[in-house]
């Protein structure tokens, strides 16, 4: 989620690298334009060299490289992360990896179960056996949202933790090695 582009990469997909491209953008952000207006111009005026999603890469790193986005932090301010790891099976398989796997006390795979696990108030919002499950993730209040995404390859599957709308660059270190070590124990 919060990958870093090189101004290597930037250079060899775009044809310039950040010393080309940043200026363009500040001068699009001395004219008051909100980010996503100068992420949609930048992309519409480059359009020969910029595919959409370098458009909003380049404008991420340009945010970061200005001090107005740190890494992990989403345009609306808040943060996210997610970690991941292959699964030797199939994604039904590794669905029933994660739920016969005590990773989070008290869970019952079922639309709209509320139920508390470390401080936490959780709520199961969505539940796609083999696809998908999405938990609110509260504290206080402040809510987040997990989501367990499994994402097939071949006779493998990716089991994606991406934990989103976190507090703080503090929550993102907290979940990211939290879900890494869940990871950990059902890919083992």
């Amino acid at each position: 989620m919060a990958r870093q582009i090189t101004d290597a990469a930037m250079q060899k997909e775009t044809g310039y690298g950040s010393e080309h491209w940043f200026p363009i953008l500040d001068a699009m952000a001395e004219d008051g334009m909100e980010r996503k207006d100068i992420v949609m111009k930048f992309w519409k005026t480059y359009d020969g060299d910029l595919s959409a999603w370098w458009a909003q890469m380049t404008t991420v790193e340009w945010e970061r490289d200005r001090g107005r986005r740190v890494l992990n932090q989403s345009c609306s301010g808040s943060f996210q992360m997610s970690v991941q790891k292959t699964f030797a099976g199939d994604e039904m398989a590794a669905w029933d990896a994660v739920v016969t796997t005590d990773w989070l006390s008290g869970l019952k795979y079922q639309e709209g179960f509320e139920f508390s696990h470390d401080g936490y108030d959780l709520t199961v919002r969505a539940v796609r056996s083999g696809k998908m499950l999405r938990l609110w993730w509260q504290k206080d209040e402040h809510k987040s949202v997990l989501e367990v995404m499994f994402v097939p390859a071949k006779e493998k599957c990716a089991i994606r933790f991406q934990h989103q709308k976190l507090a703080d660059e503090i929550d993102v270190d907290i979940f990211k090695n939290r879900w890494k070590a869940v990871l950990a124990d059902i890919v083992s």
